[in-house]
């Protein structure tokens, strides 16, 4: 490597001294001038025979001896032809992609001897597999190295082999078969006076590429069906699903699913059992078959859809009724009045419940459960509670008391449940409220009539429960003649 410089001054020399015989010139500077150009063209010629005794190797593509050493590297030399001067520069990795393209060739310093280049060792300080297929290592950068070749082998087996070149101190492997463990290591060279120089084999590093853990959920859709979803998993191709009543038994397989499906439905789920899921990916080729790693902590069991249910005022009684549930075997009512507890209140099969046993101005919540009989006992759905109903005052009944040229005097029945009492009459076709009576009191005199008209009349009693008000439905209207 030091020797180059030396060797060519030497070529130009010897050029320049046989350029000089006998001619006469007649301009002495022309004399010069010819000898500098035939001595150019002699140490052109030189340079090019010199190139020509170059052969062209391929060291790369060799298995590497196991022991690495000195003696063994150099039974296959390496050199330089113009073809691999070409190769060296773009540098490309065994698949025949770029590697770093843009990176620049290092010339090495003239400082430093080939055996103290030889010496080196390049240390590979990093590696990790990315995904299913991908594996990248990193190097400690060699002093004066050209480019580096990678290696490769299978764990376990005999023998490197040359695998990839790269101008910078990394290398990205995107072509490792998954579930193989590799081992890499990597050289350093540089080009030598007649023949590429390598440095001693780096250390060795292994990876593995794997499948990455199917990430799914697990939510039941009615009394014996539980659905699995899951995002795709890269190099999967195909997805298999097992379930287990418990962590300590054995896996039961249910399907195996193509890897453009990304969902399943067990539809033999048990109704109320707490099931352990998990999806476990595969990838299959035509030399391998390798599964990936799974989860173990989702659990999913299949139950009863809540029923919905709804109340309401239906004169003296509140209706009740709620939706069917799928498998349900009957449905299960609790009421609480007011603020107190819920407490059972009836079972049944039909879809409605006419509560009679209810008392004016007093709050009613109703809950409801679906039930099925598995292996002789209930399993419940969840429970859903209807909106707060609050029965009215019961409707008055109005009478004509008496009446006058210029007045009409109403009554009604009496109610103690009701905190004030709405008066209406029918004038022109409408209604219209006349007057409000406060609890207690059960009458109203009507002064603003006219002589010869007939007039309707009817009464409403309201109450005050928590903050707002309730109406009873009218009573049956009145009718007076002046």
């Amino acid at each position: 490597m030091r020797n180059k410089k030396w060797m060519k001054a030497l070529a130009v020399t010897l050029c320049l001294t046989a350029g000089v015989g006998n001619t006469v010139y007649a301009n002495p500077g022309e004399e010069q001038n010819l000898m500098m150009q035939e001595g150019a063209q002699n140490l052109t010629v030189q340079e090019d025979a010199a190139e020509s005794t170059f052969e062209e190797t391929d060291e790369e593509e060799a298995d590497l001896p196991d022991s690495g050493t000195e003696e063994e590297r150099q039974e296959v030399p390496e050199v330089f032809s113009e073809e691999t001067k070409q190769e060296t520069e773009e540098l490309r990795s065994g698949d025949g992609t770029d590697v770093n393209e843009e990176s620049q060739e290092m010339e090495p310093d003239e400082g430093m001897t080939e055996k103290e280049f030889q010496a080196q060792v390049p240390v590979v300080t990093e590696i990790q597999a990315m995904d299913y297929q991908t594996v990248q290592l990193s190097w400690d950068e060699v002093e004066e190295a050209q480019g580096y070749s990678v290696y490769r082998r299978v764990k376990g087996t005999e023998g490197w082999k040359w695998y990839a070149k790269a101008l910078t101190n990394s290398y990205v492997d995107e072509k490792a078969q998954t579930g193989v463990r590799y081992e890499y290591t990597v050289r350093g060279f540089c080009q030598g006076e007649s023949e590429r120089i390598f440095t001693q084999y780096g250390n060795t590093m292994s990876a593995v590429t794997k499948l990455e853990i199917v990430d799914f959920t697990a939510k039941p859709l009615n009394y014996c069906s539980v659905q699995l979803s899951w995002e795709k998993t890269a190099g999967a191709t195909q997805y298999d699903v097992f379930r287990r009543t418990s962590s300590s038994e054995t896996w039961k397989w249910l399907k195996r699913v193509s890897a453009n499906t990304l969902k399943y439905v067990d539809k033999t789920a048990q109704t109320g059992v707490n099931y352990y899921y998990t999806v476990r990916a595969q990838r299959v080729t035509s030399q391998r078959r390798v599964v990936g790693k799974y989860r173990t902590d989702v659990r999913a069991k299949a139950v009863l859809n809540t029923p919905g249910i709804g109340a309401k005022v239906n004169d003296d009684q509140i209706r009740v009724t709620w939706g069917k549930v799928a498998g349900a075997d009957g449905y299960h009512i609790t009421r609480k009045v007011g603020d107190g507890q819920f407490e059972w209140y009836c079972n049944r099969t039909s879809l409605y419940l006419d509560d009679k046993n209810v008392e004016q101005t007093k709050a009613y919540t109703y809950r409801i459960a679906a039930y099925r009989y598995v292996n002789g006992r209930k399993v419940w759905s969840e429970k859903r509670a209807s909106s707060q109903i609050v029965v009215p005052p019961d409707k008055p009944v109005v009478t004509v008391a008496s009446k006058s040229k210029s007045a009409v005097q109403l009554k009604w029945t009496k109610n103690s449940k009701a905190d004030f009492f709405y008066v209406y009459r029918l004038d022109n076709g409408k209604w219209s409220r006349i007057g409000t009576v406060k609890a207690g009191t059960y009458q109203y005199k009507d002064t603003t009539v006219k002589r010869g008209k007939t007039y309707k009349y009817r009464v409403r009693a309201g109450a005050k429960v928590n903050g707002k008000n309730y109406y009873s439905v009218y009573g049956q209207s009145k009718e007076c003649k002046i």
